[in-house]
């Protein structure tokens, strides 16, 4: 029994001067402590990896899109760009209470296409992604109509509200109509709800 107990006893400090001993060496006026250089000076504010197989750069606060070799494939000048839903992405301009639709990527034979939009289409932050090949988008007004995959208005803004299309139908309220919301198919057409 005395024996163990030596050997703790001898063991326990033999630690204690270790750790005094590390303490005294990093606490050391000759610790000193090195510098680095970069010998290619960073040039993105921030990476993250984005679709498993790109990453999203910022550049401040502008957003872009790099390839897993670091090629630039979007340049960092939207404010937010989506992930994939349904196939498609949206590269987007921060407009206040809805972002204003830029740009809608696919992608295509291992590589990132972007469908430049240049109507003043705008999206919601609760429903910007493609659902059934149509987004619900709005006008400067805040009347909504819905676009296709290319950025072409199929659906004429006469909305209010506009949800995503599921199951062949969105669920919509015309402009001055404050109470009902009804169904509307793929091309727009009213349809009646048994």
């Amino acid at each position: 029994m005395k024996r163990s107990l030596r050997i703790s006893k001898n063991l326990y400090g033999n630690l204690r001067q270790i750790g005094v001993l590390a303490v005294a060496l990093l606490c050391s006026p000759n610790a000193i402590a090195q510098t680095a250089e970069w010998s290619v000076p960073p040039t993105y504010t921030h990476l993250t990896p984005y679709n498993g197989n790109a990453y999203k750069y910022y550049s401040g606060s502008q957003v872009g899109l790099l390839d897993l070799s670091g090629h630039v494939v979007f340049q960092a000048q939207y404010d937010s760009i989506t992930d994939f839903t349904a196939g498609y992405a949206l590269a987007l301009k921060n407009e206040g209470a809805n972002y204003l639709l830029r740009g809608i990527i696919r992608q295509q034979a291992q590589q990132y296409v972007m469908q430049q939009v240049t109507e003043p289409y705008y999206v919601t932050r609760y429903h910007a992604y493609f659902s059934e090949e149509k987004m619900a988008v709005c006008n400067k007004d805040g009347v909504f109509g819905f676009i296709d995959t290319s950025g072409h208005l199929v659906i004429p803004f006469a909305f209010s509200t506009a949800h995503p299309f599921f199951d062949g139908r969105a669920s919509v309220k015309r402009v001055g109509n404050k109470q009902n919301v009804f169904y509307i198919n793929s091309s727009g057409k009213v349809m009646q709800v048994e």
